[in-house]
């Protein structure tokens, strides 16, 4: 190879075929694609999600049941959760919120889409009655679940019978 004439011909045919390589390869990713709603769509490729965290997020409630009955949150009315781990831990950590009027606490065990929610404690401001009867009903039925399922979006907790009892959103 002369000097100060290039990389000459088979340089040249190396660096095309490395670049040719970069194309394909970048051109080759997944099949999956995430629609709107943030459901994973796998195409033909088996992939395993984790699920979602439960933790460092502020989901507000959308609904939930009470005796049997699907009940919405009342318009101009935010009823939120936010878990928060311990540190240096996951799964195991405080629970804190707001009830639609009152401020409320406690701890949790969370651990594979199974929860425990140690004793609740909330403040007692008054408030209209009707807001009152529903935050306890919100409250009792936090008290009493089991499980938990997440996705990118919501929150949805479950009760011992596998019924879900609370559906909650980022």
């Amino acid at each position: 190879m002369v000097e100060g004439r290039g990389i000459g011909r088979r340089g040249r045919v190396a660096l095309m075929g490395l670049a040719l390589v970069a194309v394909i390869a970048g051109c080759a990713g997944s099949s999956s694609t995430e629609d709107p709603s943030g459901v994973l769509d796998p195409g033909d490729d088996p992939v395993v999600l984790a699920p979602e965290p439960l933790e460092g997020r502020a989901w507000t409630l959308i609904s939930y049941v009470h005796d049997g009955q699907d009940e919405d949150v009342p318009e101009g009315i935010e009823i939120t959760a936010l878990f928060e781990a311990d540190e240096g831990k996951v799964g195991v950590g405080s629970l804190s919120g707001s009830g639609g009027c009152n401020q409320y606490g406690g701890s949790y065990v969370a651990d594979d889409g199974a929860i425990s929610l140690g004793h609740l404690a909330w403040t007692e401001m008054a408030c209209a009655p009707e807001i009152m009867v529903q935050e306890m009903a919100f409250l009792g039925v936090i008290s009493s679940v089991t499980k938990y399922a997440t996705t990118t979006t919501h929150l949805t907790l479950t009760d011992a019978t596998g019924s879900e009892s609370a559906t909650f959103q980022r």
